[in-house]
């Protein structure tokens, strides 16, 4: 994309950077490419039009001037109303109609922002924020002039089109600025419009209208000086004259000396401008990327951080007479300080040993598996199955939103961050396959119970009696009191380490060879089970479902913050790119 296609993309689509992504381009800059547009096919035409603006504060005089300068034609109201103009009115040579008609056609190049209305010269009108009233003249001295009232710059009442006014700054060649006297002249708005008028308009002229009788004294005139000084602009004095309505003024000759002279080529002014606003709207969408980025991060971080692990799911499925099982198993058997007692020498140097093998260590911590849940005896797995979902799922969502509110991205954009709504209806989506993950747990768990049952016929108190409740025993005797959810949440840890398990206990406690066997039968049977495989599936569904439900409300939270960043492969931002990128004042 060149500099020629960036600036048509930002003509048709740059007032979208306000509004919906709020970055830093102002109506201004906005107008600024129009004018930029304008302005370059004037030159490739060879033409050459001044733009000029009679500008000013509420009551200033600024319609009169404007009539004035039409030789007393009464084409912008007067009336001792303020805030009389609320639109661009513009007089333009009658030889100029086709263009207009033109620049105003598809596409609009002369004012894209505003509509065109044409009316006769004498109707004095007050136009109206949306439109550009355009009034045709045939007066020579102003063929080469595009003359503009505008709405005033200072009142509150008035603010959209005083908005408007400086708004429009980018297309005005010239500026005649008008201050009554001794009221407005040191109004701050109009002190703040000059310093803005300074960026676009080579050309300025202060016309100090005087409106009270007597004559002005030297400390008046020194204090206009130094205030015409403070606008950076040349000035003149309009003399009181008593009366109301239309009033008529002997204008200066400076002001048609003004409107004389030569159109100052602005292209290399309005190019910088656009390069500084692409630049500083560039620049901030491309923090925003950043931050965008480091919140997707903390999202997913977060999410690895507060998701149950499947060892919480598999308990948290258990029901009460399930827990009471692994309870017995864990206190009676696993006790570190009892175990070790009846241990011998050799079989407790293997549980040393053991103990600091990563995860097969966890057997021997006392600690080692969280609290149990409160169980009702009349819940079913279904419905303990489904409150442990619900609450969990509350629990991702608030800790989602804590990570988003205090995040940099919003706190940078000035805003509260917008939360993920309650869970209510999105948990409920998910309760339909909740269930059928429950049943094919239950189905499967049923299944392991029979096969191993059938094979394992009394193996408990064998292995009990010749182990002497050492190790191999008491992974044993979990599935005999646990059950099948017992082995599924401590039994599979051990399942890696078997090698481990039956190439050590070969001595210590007596009957190692029959324990050597039994676990490598465990092995085959029960470890490595179609139907044990069945249950861990099942299990492994089960916490993806709370997973999907975490990545849904991240990626919602991502999204809402996304909306607020340009995306960087769309023509829009591709453009603002190329026009940060070129240097400025660059064709």
């Amino acid at each position: 994309m060149d500099l020629t296609e960036a600036l048509e993309v930002l003509a048709r689509e740059g007032s979208r950077l306000r509004d919906p992504w709020a970055l830093p381009w102002e109506d201004r800059d906005q107008q600024a490419v129009h004018a930029l547009r304008f302005r370059s096919n004037l030159d490739a035409e060879g033409q050459s039009l001044l733009m000029v603006a009679v500008l000013g504060g509420a009551s200033s005089g600024k319609s009169t001037v404007f009539n004035n300068l039409l030789d007393g034609h009464r084409a912008s109201c007067v009336t001792v109303k303020a805030h009389s103009t609320r639109g661009v009115i513009m007089a333009v040579h009658q030889d100029h109609r086709d263009r207009i008609g033109r620049w105003f056609g598809e596409p609009q190049l002369m004012f894209p922002s505003l509509k065109l209305h044409e009316v006769g010269i004498e109707e004095a009108v007050l136009g109206d924020p949306a439109v550009v009233t355009v009034v045709y003249h045939a007066i020579e001295r102003l063929k080469p002039v595009l003359l503009l009232d505008t709405p005033d710059l200072t009142s509150a009442h008035s603010e959209r089109e005083g908005d408007l006014a400086k708004s429009l700054l980018p297309w005005f060649d010239k500026v005649l600025l008008v201050v009554n006297f001794p009221q407005r002249w040191r109004d701050r708005q109009v002190a703040e419009f000059a310093g803005d008028a300074v960026l676009f308009c080579p050309d300025r002229f202060v016309l100090f209208n005087h409106t009270q009788e007597g004559e002005l004294g030297d400390p008046e005139r020194r204090a206009l000086d130094e205030q015409a000084g403070r606008l950076r602009a040349r000035f003149a004095i309009v003399d009181y004259s008593a009366g109301r309505g239309l009033r008529r003024l002997v204008l200066p000759d400076a002001i048609w000396s003004l409107l004389a002279k030569a159109p100052e080529h602005r292209l290399g002014l309005l190019r910088r401008q656009v390069h500084r606003a692409a630049e500083d709207v560039y620049s901030e969408n491309e923090l925003r990327r950043q931050l965008l980025a480091e919140l997707k991060g903390r999202l997913q971080a977060c999410g690895e951080k507060h998701l149950p692990s499947e060892k919480d799911c598999i308990r948290a499925m258990m029901t009460q007479e399930e827990q009471q099982a692994v309870l017995w198993f864990r206190n009676r058997l696993l006790g570190v300080k009892r175990f070790r007692e009846k241990m011998e020498s050799g079989a407790a140097r293997v549980a040393g040993v053991l103990s600091k093998i990563p995860v097969v260590g966890r057997l021997f911590e006392a600690s080692a598996d969280a609290p149990f849940l409160a169980r009702d005896p009349r819940e079913t797995r279904e419905q303990i199955a489904w409150k442990y979902f619900e609450s969990s799922c509350g629990s991702l969502l608030a800790e989602f939103n804590k990570v988003s509110r205090s995040s940099k991205f919003w706190k940078h954009l000035g805003r509260a961050a917008d939360p993920c709504p309650s869970p209510g209806g999105a948990i409920q989506d998910y309760r339909e396959r909740m269930v059928q993950v429950i049943q094919r747990l239950d189905g499967a768990l049923t299944n392991w119970a029979k096969a191993v049952q059938s094979q394992w016929e009394g193996v408990g108190a064998a292995v009990a009696g010749a182990a002497s409740a050492g190790t191999a025993a008491a992974l044993v005797l979990l599935y005999l009191h646990a059950g099948p959810i017992g082995w599924l949440l401590i039994g599979k840890i051990v399942v890696a380490h078997w090698a481990i398990l039956a190439g050590t206990i070969v001595t210590g406690a007596a009957g190692g060879k029959p324990l050597r066997q039994t676990i490598v039968a465990l092995q085959e049977k029960l470890g490595l089970s179609r139907e044990y495989r069945q249950v861990q599936e099942a299990a492994v569904a089960y916490r993806g479902l709370m997973e999907e439900f975490a990545w849904q409300v991240s990626r919602q939270l991502h999204q809402t913050a996304e909306a607020w960043v340009l995306d960087p492969q769309t023509p829009l931002a591709e453009a603002l790119d190329v026009l940060s990128q070129g240097e400025e004042g660059e064709p």
